[in-house]
């Protein structure tokens, strides 16, 4: 939510909510397809979900670009990124600023970004 508050000048970010299950997330990117896809993560936990739902959006949309951000990620940025990218990710960021970037650099080849 606060990507999408930032970001507004830059993106239209629709924020769905965690409870919403990957088939349904996959359903959703089939009917509008977005730009950008950016997978939220906070906490220690929940990488297995993050792991899930990057490797089934990557199945189903080939050449989408996946950003995830594991946000306040303490410990191995290395081992955690390659783990990310693995299965699928584009671009792994830990800071707000390092998603903004990853915007910007959408934005400035002008293709319209949509985050899901």
């Amino acid at each position: 939510m606060v990507l999408a508050r930032v970001a507004s000048s830059q993106a239209r970010i629709e924020v769905m909510a965690t409870a919403t299950l990957t088939g349904e997330l996959l359903g959703s990117l089939e009917a509008t397809p977005p730009d950008l896809v950016c997978i939220s993560a906070l906490g220690p936990g929940g990488m297995g979900q993050v792991h899930y739902v990057c490797k089934r959006v990557r199945q189903s949309f080939p050449d989408l670009p996946i950003v995830v951000g594991h946000w306040a990620f303490q410990g191995n940025g290395e081992k955690m990124t390659r783990n990310i990218k693995e299965r699928g990710a584009s671009d792994v960021t830990t800071q707000l600023a390092g998603a903004l970037d990853i915007l910007s650099k959408l934005h400035s080849q002008r293709i319209p970004v949509a985050a899901a």
